[in-house]
Order: structure tokens, then sequence, then C-alpha cells
């Protein structure tokens, strides 16, 4: 891990990670970051993008705008909660200024068995919306170079309902081999703002 090569902030744990979905989903809606995974992509977004924006307009986005956020059970709740997403995301931060080619997103993970086949497989769906979203909060990034939109493309493949037909006529292998291009075009993209 990155964390332990090079002093950056301290990744979180497994149970800190299960602490921010449990509340995600307890105060999430319709419109809001509902897993963990969604989270990393919507803070990785907001990290990528040239100027890191305020956490007084990234954070309501991530509930679904200012009139959608939580209403807290008590103040040591939510400055628990707060404290784990800033760690978060000063951790992506750190990774990506600093060592871009170690970055790792947090993709969900679906198991099968279907006959012989068992395992896991990784599932970009809900990490590529929250990326997405990141992408609308900072403002929709109409101004990026042509082979940088290619890389915002990638990810576009798993998080756009438009896109969705497009996805599934894929092979199983072909999916999985688009999922694994979207961590690349997630360093591209940095590296074109940074530009």
């Amino acid at each position: 891990m990155p964390d332990t090569l090079h002093n950056t902030p301290e990744s979180l744990s497994d149970s800190e990670r299960k602490f921010i979905a449990s509340k995600l989903l307890e105060y999430g809606n319709d419109e809001a970051v509902l897993d963990f995974s969604e989270l990393d992509g919507f803070l990785t977004a907001i990290v990528t993008h040239t100027e890191m924006l305020p956490m007084s307009v990234w954070y309501p986005a991530l509930w679904g705008g200012e009139s959608r956020q939580p209403d807290w059970q008590s103040e040591e709740e939510l400055e628990r909660f707060l404290d784990l997403l800033l760690q978060h995301l000063t951790s992506i931060a750190a990774v990506m200024l600093r060592w871009p080619d170690e970055f790792a997103a947090h993709f969900n993970q679906i198991e099968i068995a279907v006959g012989a086949d068992e395992g896991k497989l990784l599932s970009a769906e809900e990490w590529c919306f929250g990326y997405l979203r990141g992408v609308t909060a900072a403002g929709g990034w109409s101004d990026l170079p042509a082979h940088a939109q290619e890389a915002l493309d990638c990810i576009r493949l798993h998080g756009t309902e438009e896109r969705f037909d497009e996805w599934e006529a894929l092979t199983p292998q072909e999916q999985q081999n688009s999922i694994r291009k979207i961590e690349p075009a997630v360093r591209q993209l940095y590296a074109a703002w940074r530009s």
C-alpha cells in the first residue's frame, strides 16, 4: 500500500470504511452517494481536478444538494464521519500528487458462481458514478483537451446510463479489461489538468 511505503496520510481501516458506508446508507437519499466505492470515485474526481473544490461545494453535492444534508444524531457522529472523510480525501490527494502510479481505486467486487467458474470480479459502476458526480460538482470539465476527454470516456462507459447497452454487449473478459483501463485514465486526467 502507498501509505506504508511512503508515509502518506494513513489509509482508512476496514472498520472505518464500514462506518462511512453505514452512514452513507443511513442518511443517504436517491440523489446521494450511497456506498464507499462511489464515495471513493467522487473524492478522486475532486482531487483530480486542477483546483480542488472547497468543501462548501463538494460536501453538499455528496448528499445530493444543500437541502438534503443529514440531520445527524449527535455532534460526535458528525465529527467522526467528517474526520474519516477528510482523512480519505487527503490520502487520495497525497498519492496522486507524489506517487500517481500507485493510485488504486476502491472498486466493488462481485461474487460469481456459474458452473466451474467461481471467484470475484471487479465492478466499477458505483465508483464511476461517483467520479462523474464529482466531475459535475466541479463544473463538468468541458475544457479538457481531446486526449483527456478520451480518458474520461473510459469512466463514462461504466458510469452513464446512456452507455449501459454498450457495456452489456461486451464479453465478460472485455468488461474486466475495460475496468483495468480506469486507473490509468484517472492518472491521465490528473496529469492533463496539472499541465
